[in-house]
C-alpha cells in the first residue's frame, strides 16, 4: 500500500482515527512520518486525547525505552522469576499488560542492541492485536541510519511495513519556526526560555548579562550518579544544572542518565559545545538526546559556545537528526532574539 501524505495544518485528530479505520483490518497500525515541526506529534496527541478508550497508553520513545529496559532489569533481578523464562519477555508482557493502544512518539533506532529489543516487542505487539500509532522523522526504510548496522534492522522494517499503514505528514511549514510558537506562555520555565551564547571567554560574563545566569567556580564542580554511571557537573543547584559538552556527550552517559535528572525541573547549561566537525558520532547522538529530551519535558537548555553552532543541513547519516535539533534550537536562538 502506497504512502499516504497529510497536511497537519488542514488535519485534525479524527482524521487520525479514520486512517486507522479505513485501513486494512491486518493494518490497524499507523506509522506517521515527515520532516520536522510539521505537526505529528501535536496531531497524535489530540487524536489520543480524544479517543475515549480504557487501556490506551502513549510514550515518548526515549520514556519507552527507560521503560523496557527497567523492567527488564527487574524481571532480571527477580527472586520469583521461572527459571527458563526471558527477563526481556517478561517486561515486555508487563508493558503491553491491559494495553489496548499505544502512541510511540519520536519514533527512530540507532543502537544496534536497542534495535533487537524493538523487534522482539513489536512481534508481542502485532501478535496481540494491539492497536499502534507511532510520529517518526524517518521513513520505515530509513530506520538504522548507520549502514554498519542497517541490513541486521531490515526484518523489523519489513515487520512494520507489513503491519503498518505509513502516512507521511509534509506540509512546508516548519511550525516550531513561527514566532507564535515561542512566547513563553505557561507556567514555570520552559524550553523555549534557554538560549544559545556564542562568546569567547573574555565576553561570557557580559554574554550571559539578562539570562540570570553566571559562571559556575570550581569549587562548585560535583559528581552527580543519576542511574549507575557517574556524571561530572560543573554546578547542580535547586534550580540549574552546568555541563562541560565532552564531559556529558564524549563520555558514557546514556538516556537513562538524562530521563533521570529531568524529573527535577532545573535550567541546564550545557558549555564548550564544540563545532561540528569536532564532535563524534556517538558525542553526536547523546547531544541529540538530551535536546530530545528536554524539549519534550519543556525545560530550559542554554547552549554555550566559542563560535555560532553551525546546524546547516548535511548529507550525513545524521542529516535527519541534525534537522530535528536545528529546529528545536531554534527556539531557542528566536528566544533569545527577543529578549
Amino acid at each position: 500500500m502506497p504512502a499516504r501524505t497529510v497536511n497537519a495544518s488542514t488535519a485534525h485528530a479524527p482524521n487520525v482515527a479514520s486512517a486507522l479505520a479505513s485501513s486494512n483490518k491486518k493494518r490497524r497500525n499507523l506509522y506517521l512520518w515527515g520532516p520536522v515541526g510539521r505537526g505529528k506529534s501535536w496531531l497524535v496527541n489530540e487524536f489520543f486525547a480524544a479517543l475515549p478508550l480504557e487501556g490506551k497508553k502513549r510514550w515518548h520513545f526515549h520514556d519507552f525505552f527507560r521503560e523496557l529496559h527497567a523492567r527488564r532489569r527487574e524481571a532480571q533481578d527477580s527472586p520469583s522469576r521461572p527459571a527458563g523464562t526471558s527477563a526481556v519477555d517478561l517486561a515486555i508482557d508487563s508493558l503491553l499488560q491491559d494495553c489496548t493502544l499505544l502512541v510511540l512518539d519520536e519514533f527512530h533506532v540507532h543502537d544496534p542492541g536497542d534495535g533487537q529489543l524493538l523487534a522482539r516487542f513489536l512481534r508481542a505487539l502485532f501478535s496481540r492485536g494491539i492497536a499502534l500509532v507511532t510520529t517518526s522523522n524517518y521513513p520505515p526504510g530509513s530506520l538504522m541510519p548507520n549502514g554498519l548496522f542497517h541490513d541486521l534492522f531490515a526484518p523489523t522494517i519489513a515487520l512494520i511495513e507489513k503491519h503498518m499503514q505509513v502516512a507521511g505528514v509534509a506540509g512546508p511549514v516548519d511550525y516550531r519556526s513561527l514566532p507564535s510558537n515561542n512566547d513563553g506562555g505557561g507556567e514555570g520555565p520552559r524550553f523555549s526560555d534557554g538560549s544559545v551564547i556564542s562568546a569567547g571567554a573574555d565576553d561570557l560574563a557580559r554574554a550571559l548579562d539578562g539570562t540570570g545566569l553566571c559562571m559556575p567556580e570550581p569549587h562548585e564542580a560535583v559528581e552527580l550518579r543519576p542511574t549507575t554511571w557517574p556524571l561530572a557537573a560543573l554546578r547542580a543547584t535547586e534550580t540549574e544544572l552546568w555541563f562541560d559538552f565532552r564531559q556529558l556527550c564524549e563520555t558514557p552517559t546514556a538516556t537513562q542518565d538524562y530521563l533521570a535528572l529531568v524529573r527535577h525541573r532545573r535550567h541546564w547549561v550545557i558549555t564548550a559545545v564544540p563545532s561540528r566537525d569536532e564532535i563524534s558520532m556517538n558525542g553526536w547522538q547523546r547531544f541529540s538526546n538530551i535536546v530530545d529530551i528536554l524539549y519534550d519535558a519543556d525545560i530550559p537548555l542554554t547552549l554555550i559556545s566559542e563560535a555560532p553552532l553551525d546546524l546547516s543541513p548535511t548529507e550525513s547519516p545524521s542529516a535527519i537528526d541534525i534537522a530535528r535539533i536545528a529546529s528545536r534550537l531554534g527556539q531557542l536562538k528566536v528566544a533569545a532574539a527577543m529578549n
